[in-house]
């Protein structure tokens, strides 16, 4: 797990994933998924959609979350998830703007993607 912080635009990124053999990728990316929609606090506001961003040979799923803020509240949060042979990860992106949105108001595409360049980034050959 890894969170990034943006100066310039202001936002956090949430990474959280694994490797290993995954013999069921949209199997292993829908628990990642209902797992972050029964946390404590969280109530699953737009159910998952699945995405296949261009230049991606992968689907990409994402929904979006509304969590309890502490004192009253609450928040919604995009979450978008992969997982291929050999990887299998989530993603957030948290910004102030998004924040004051409406669930339905997320751009789920455009998570989808920002998502599918975080899987670029970050997956590398073993070896």
């Amino acid at each position: 797990m890894a969170q990034y912080t943006s100066t310039s635009e202001g936002g956090v990124l949430v990474l959280s994933g694994m490797h290993g053999s995954i013999k069921d990728p949209a199997t292993a990316r829908r628990k990642i998924l209902d797992g972050a929609a029964t946390a404590d606090g969280a109530t699953l506001s737009v159910p998952a959609k699945d995405f296949v961003p261009a230049g991606s040979e992968v689907t990409i799923t994402c929904q979006v979350v509304t969590m309890a803020q502490a004192g009253g509240g609450s928040s919604p949060l995009p979450i978008c998830a992969w997982a291929d042979e050999n990887t299998n990860a989530s993603v957030s992106v948290i910004t102030a703007a998004g924040a004051t949105q409406s669930p339905e108001e997320v751009d789920l595409a455009a998570a989808a993607e920002a998502t599918a360049q975080v899987r670029e980034e970050t997956r590398r050959p073993i070896g």
